[in-house]
């Protein structure tokens, strides 16, 4: 099977309902690889960017910690590191926080 660089070929595609029109979609294939493929290659490398820069986004994101400590023992507990920007690590933080409230501790400061 020889394939010519720049290749289309056109399918008409229904949209689903009689009363929807029909569109044609072009496939593509470029020195040999199908147009299927190239979509693949594409997709994957899409992927890898989202998780590349989900990964640079959280890593760089602001992170507290609460310290509390007990005035009896001198103890200090650490409630974090949780994310500032997301409203469920904040209820997480405070949950913490709350908690040991009940239980003595003091807010402190960081050590």
């Amino acid at each position: 099977m020889a394939a010519t660089a720049g290749r289309a070929g056109a399918t008409t595609v229904g949209l689903g309902h009689p009363a929807r029109k029909t569109c044609q979609v072009a496939a593509i294939e470029v020195e040999g690889t199908p147009a299927s493929d190239i979509k693949g290659d594409l997709k994957m490398r899409l992927a890898w960017m989202v998780v590349v820069l989900g990964f640079a986004a959280t890593g760089c994101a602001p992170k507290e910690t609460a310290y509390m400590k007990n005035p009896a023992t001198g103890e200090v507990a650490a409630c974090g590191p949780y994310y500032k920007e997301l409203e469920i690590q904040d209820a997480a933080k405070q949950w913490c926080v709350d908690d040991y409230a009940r239980r003595g501790y003091v807010p402190a400061p960081s050590p």
